[in-house]
Formats: structure tokens, C-alpha cells, sequence
């Protein structure tokens, strides 16, 4: 992710850093996962903490693939 500490604020990046969170889960055979994030300001210290939500789901692994209607091809 991009958004980092001592960084500006940009609500734009952090949805896009929500996405890659998603998009690496899913190459980790994360296909459900959620991701949220929300983002507390402190208009006096001008700052501003943003927190992540994942949830995971379940792992999916493949078990077995078949062909069906292949007539040329032996098994």
C-alpha cells in the first residue's frame, strides 16, 4: 500500500490501497475477502489515523480438475 505514515491524508489512495489488499488476498486463494477501511480525523492535531478491515474468508485450493466431452484425449 501507499498510504503511509507522516504521509497527507488522500482518501483516493487509501480506497485504492483498500483494492490492492483485495487484489493480493485474491492471489493468495483469498477469493471472498472483504476489505474496509475508515479513516478518524483530529481537526486539532491535524491528524488523522486509518484503520483496515479485513475480513479473510475462506481459502480455496484447487482439488481436482476434469474435462468433460473430450473425445480425443486419453485420461
Amino acid at each position: 500500500i501507499k498510504t503511509k505514515p507522516g504521509n497527507i491524508l488522500d482518501e483516493k489512495q487509501v480506497s485504492l490501497d483498500a483494492q490492492s489488499i483485495v487484489d493480493l488476498y485474491q492471489k493468495k486463494a483469498f477469493p471472498k475477502v472483504e476489505v474496509s477501511y475508515k479513516v478518524d480525523t483530529d481537526e486539532k492535531t491535524g491528524r488523522a489515523v486509518v484503520t483496515f478491515n479485513i475480513n479473510e474468508g475462506d481459502k480455496y485450493v484447487i482439488s481436482s480438475i476434469e474435462f468433460l466431452g473430450t473425445k480425443n484425449l486419453d485420461p
